[in-house]
């Protein structure tokens, strides 16, 4: 007797991104395993400005870099670009939606009691980190398997981001990713899969276009 699919919930920031992201949902509807049922998206406020973005910061540097190697070091692309910008509200239509609301501290986001009580009405197996930022409280247990991300880094060697630049930048053999079944401990939840890839020392979207498309596969 075949086990009916896993109830799958996504955290999404919105409905705006990137191409490796969308070929894993269509990845996700078109199997047996697992069904989505829920999105839930952060209408929480911007966190406040006087906490430092470092996650922007990190962003500005890597497009910086990146923006660098393609016009200087890089020829044609081998790899598909796995960041094209990508609007999902078509491939999720019908799916039941919720915005929940969110307390950002300087380090991490809780979700409302009253909105945990909401997803827990869906029955879900496992939530998909997309979106939203370091998460703590009731919803990293409202799932039955939990809330899981994907971290492209090896968090054995490498906390922290961008994501494959300092692998490229200082000449590594490999870039790695895991993923994990968020707890309350930053950057070391439980390791439900590790992956591997090579480092273009010539390029850093090739490194990063290769790792995400290969990490995107650990979900299955």
């Amino acid at each position: 007797m075949n086990n009916p699919p896993l109830r799958i919930g996504l955290l999404l920031n919105g409905d705006a991104v990137p191409e490796w992201v969308k070929v894993l949902l269509d990845d996700i509807q078109e199997s047996d395993f697992g069904t989505i049922v829920l999105r839930i998206y952060d209408n929480g406020p911007v966190r406040a400005d006087n906490y430092p973005n470092y996650g922007l910061r990190d962003r500005i540097v890597m497009k910086l870099a990146v923006n660098i190697h393609q016009r200087f070091a890089e020829g044609p692309s081998r790899v598909k670009d796995a960041f094209v910008p990508c609007d999902i509200t078509s491939q999720l239509e019908g799916i039941a939606s919720l915005y929940v609301d969110t307390d950002k501290t300087r380090y991490v986001d809780r979700v409302a009691d009253a909105d945990i009580k909401t997803i827990d009405t869906y029955n879900l197996d496992v939530i998909i980190r997309i979106g939203f930022g370091i998460l703590d409280g009731d919803i990293l247990h409202v799932a039955k398997h939990g809330i899981w991300s994907l971290h492209h880094g090896d968090n054995r060697v490498n906390r922290g981001g961008p994501p494959a630049f300092w692998e490229t930048m200082q000449s590594w053999d490999t870039v790695g990713a895991i993923l994990q079944q968020l707890n309350t401990e930053i950057d070391n939840g439980l390791i439900l899969s590790r992956g591997q890839g090579p480092v273009d020392r010539f390029s850093l979207a090739q490194t990063r276009n290769n790792l995400y498309w290969k990490a995107q596969s650990m979900i299955f």
